[in-house]
């Protein structure tokens, strides 16, 4: 977890230093910064955020794809269970009051 954080502090830091980098050049080249264009490249994301990512997306799926398989099931096979009701589990013969 706290790589991940790392990570991402450590792009900002980048972003934000080529953005320095960038307003330099500009101002440099004439311009006030205010108006232009400065064209930012995003840094990609560290493969093993894109692993974590996907694993749980993955892992998502395959609980939804699970619980509609067994709701699909249980609702063909419930009403074969109404057959039970007609086999008797036991027999009981008492008297009642007398």
């Amino acid at each position: 977890m706290l790589a991940g954080v790392d990570s991402a502090a450590g792009d900002l830091c980048a972003i934000l230093h080529q953005c320095a980098e960038q307003q330099q050049v500009a101002q440099q080249a004439g311009s006030s910064g205010v108006g232009a264009v400065l064209p930012v490249e995003m840094p990609r994301p560290a493969p093993a955020v894109l692993d974590t990512q996907n694993r749980r997306l993955f892992n998502s799926l395959v609980f939804v794809d699970a619980a509609v398989g067994l709701w699909e099931i249980y609702f063909e096979v419930l009403p074969a269970l109404a057959i039970f009701e007609e086999v008797p589990l036991w027999t009981y013969t008492g008297t009642l009051d007398g």
